[in-house]
């Protein structure tokens, strides 16, 4: 299905707080999907009812329905609704693990499937499942297992297997979409205030901003390069800075000679400025002196873990350190790196569950190249709950999950907002009353 930018229901999607403007400067890769049929990313929505404004985050699809295109909205909820379906506790496990799951409901066989990112259930009844390759039934019951299988198409032998997020329900591995993710210290809805398309940035970059790291060296139309990064303004609102790439090191902070020649060696140097302790690199890509007030980077408690005297003055004297959590057997590497929000890199099990997902088909051997030691590898398996047959499916959901733990942790009170159904009965009731001209809008 292919929907044309001319005729995309730009009134009814106005309603929704998506005026066009603001729709055509939605990031390529959400345009894309509205124009193929598949969802969006998560937006933040504003619908107005009698001069009051509800805000809601949701994702998006348009549906061409006898030449009528139709909004789905899918709101972004706390947990699934069970009520309808009324899962066991043990197949809204293979749910939140990312499984395909089947249950016969209604009288007919249904198999069903969890978006992550809104806990919003899709359902697909079996009689309904096509596709256009030729397979004999026990391969078809792998694939309605949510099992890849291998075809033949025009491009050769390919693995495919169900998605129930795209118009065809099915998706070829090698075409899959790299999902978004809840950042460390930002949310993806946070970056569409930003303006991303003036930068052109790739999706690696867009994380990178999220986990409140700035971006590799871009460059602008006007041939200007540099770094991006995020923050917070004392409002809470989330502003992008561009920090070009300089010609030259400004010692405008007045380094003494001895920690000058230390800052061009890569080396991490500590100086009073004006009464205060202040931590300072260089990055050597940009040329750029950074610089943050010691009293503002935490490397007293690590993970919850104590941090003692000698690796708190190997951390300043910018060293990297190891803290093991004895009880869970997790390892984690810290060193002060100022290109991050928080003025440190922490490599945990988080890093490594992303680079095992990543690696799809061969998530186990990078797990044994991660840890050569089967103690250490079974202890890492266990401690995040992974499925050892289902290794990249199981490591995303882990992954997901501790960096929305990661960025509770650094906005308390805040991200709990974004993750509730909020306003949802408010929507629901306006969308519902509605006639013509939004009869458009469906739930």
């Amino acid at each position: 299905m292919k929907i044309s930018l001319d005729d995309f229901p730009y009134d009814d999607l106005a309603l929704l707080g998506m005026p066009k403007e603001r729709v055509l400067n939605l990031d390529s890769r959400n345009v894309t999907a509205l124009m193929q049929g598949r969802m969006t990313g998560v937006l933040p929505l504003e619908v107005r009812k009698e001069n009051r404004a509800f805000l809601l985050d949701a994702k998006l699809q348009l549906n061409k329905l006898n030449d009528k295109i139709e909004i789905a909205i899918f709101p972004v909820r706390k947990k699934i609704d069970n009520s309808q379906f009324r899962f066991s506790e043990n197949e809204l496990l293979k749910l939140y693990a990312g499984q395909i799951v089947q249950k016969n409901f209604e009288g007919k066989r249904f198999f069903f499937q969890l978006d992550r990112e809104t806990f919003n259930v899709f359902r697909a009844k079996a009689s309904d499942i096509t596709t256009p390759f030729d397979m004999d039934s026990k391969t078809r019951e792998r694939l309605l297992s949510g099992n890849f299988i291998e075809v033949q198409t025009e491009k050769g032998l390919r693995r495919v297997k169900l998605d129930f997020f795209t118009p065809n329900r099915f998706v070829f591995d090698d075409d899959k979409l790299n999902l978004r993710y809840y950042g460390s210290h930002f949310q993806d809805t946070e970056l569409y205030n930003a303006n991303t398309l003036k930068y052109n940035l790739k999706d690696s970059d867009m994380q990178r901003l999220l986990d409140g790291q700035r971006t590799n060296i871009v460059e602008l139309e006007n041939g200007q390069k540099g770094k991006i990064g995020l923050h917070r303004d004392e409002t809470g609102r989330v502003l992008m800075q561009f920090y070009p790439v300089k010609n030259s090191i400004n010692n405008d902070i007045h380094l003494d000679a001895e920690r000058f020649q230390k800052l061009q060696r890569g080396e991490t140097v500590t100086t009073d400025i004006d009464g205060k302790i202040f931590v300072v690199q260089l990055d050597n890509e940009t040329n750029e002196v950074l610089r943050k007030q010691l009293a503002h980077i935490d490397i007293s408690r690590i993970r919850g873990l104590e941090v003692g005297n000698a690796d708190r003055e190997r951390l300043l004297a910018g060293q990297s350190i190891m803290l093991k959590n004895d009880k869970t057997g997790e390892s984690v590497a810290v060193r002060i790196h100022l290109n991050n929000e928080n003025g440190l890199e922490i490599k945990d099990d988080k890093y490594k569950l992303k680079a095992i997902y990543s690696a799809g088909e061969k998530s186990n051997r990078v797990l044994e190249s991660i840890f050569p030691n089967q103690v250490d590898r079974d202890s890492f398996v266990s401690r995040n709950l992974l499925n050892k047959v289902d290794l990249d499916n199981t490591a995303r959901v882990a992954f997901d999950l501790k960096q929305r733990i990661d960025y509770d942790f650094h906005h308390v009170g805040y991200a709990g907002v974004l993750q509730t159904d909020r306003n949802l009965a408010e929507l629901h009731d306006f969308i519902l009353g509605q006639q013509s001209p939004v009869n458009g809008i469906k739930r």
